[in-house]
């Protein structure tokens, strides 16, 4: 994992209770990644957009933005 992702996935990695709040605000938590959907995700994180940026438009966690490109990125 480069440093850089290190760094996010220890900053934002904590655990926290689920709740119907953190759904509401997080539509696609624990809905399978595609292709498309890691393509797009690529895409923002090459242009630079923030974490908390691509996890708004994606409809995620903050943290499973990291831990995604971490995976796509090893």
């Amino acid at each position: 994992m480069h440093d850089s992702l290190l760094f996010l996935w220890t900053s934002f990695c904590v655990p926290k209770k689920v709740t119907v709040e953190s759904y509401t605000k997080h539509p696609n938590a624990n809905k399978r990644w595609t292709r498309r959907a890691d393509q797009f995700l690529l895409t923002l994180h090459r242009e630079g957009k923030s974490i908390r940026y691509i996890a708004e438009k994606m409809g995620r966690s903050q943290a499973s933005i990291v831990m995604r490109l971490g995976k796509l990125e090893s």
